[in-house]
């Protein structure tokens, strides 16, 4: 997988965030699934290929990094081209993470969602 990656130009992302793993005792609502079966430093607001990471972009759990078989996610600014596909409200904290960190070159949402993370960013919201 990794030569095939280390070799994209463009690469398209689906954002993980805000969903409840329910009947497993990790009903923690707001924390992606990786990161509340793991464990993570800081506040994990979504997840992009297994790997959590907080409002601020920055990925949180070297964990579950050395526990994962997967392109290593702290490797993603190496392809030219990143394109994040997410939407609806439970997607505005993983989508401003992901923007803030540098994880997206490029968004596709819809229009409420996109006037939902400016206004959060605008508020200055911190993890």
């Amino acid at each position: 997988m990794r030569p095939v990656l280390a070799a994209a130009a463009v690469l398209v992302i689906g954002l993980v965030g805000g969903f409840v793993l329910r009947g497993t005792g990790h009903e923690e609502a707001g924390r992606p699934i990786a990161a509340r079966l793991i464990g993570t430093d800081g506040r994990p607001v979504g997840e992009v290929l297994v790997s959590p990471f907080d409002l601020d972009g920055r990925f949180v759990s070297d964990a579950l990094r050395e526990r994962t078989i997967a392109y290593d996610a702290r490797e993603l600014r190496r392809i030219a081209v990143r394109i994040g596909v997410a939407g609806g409200p439970s997607k505005v904290r993983p989508i401003l993470g992901a923007l803030r960190g540098g994880t997206l070159t490029t968004l596709v949402t819809d229009e409420p969602t996109a006037e939902a993370v400016l206004a959060l960013d605008a508020t200055g919201a911190a993890p």
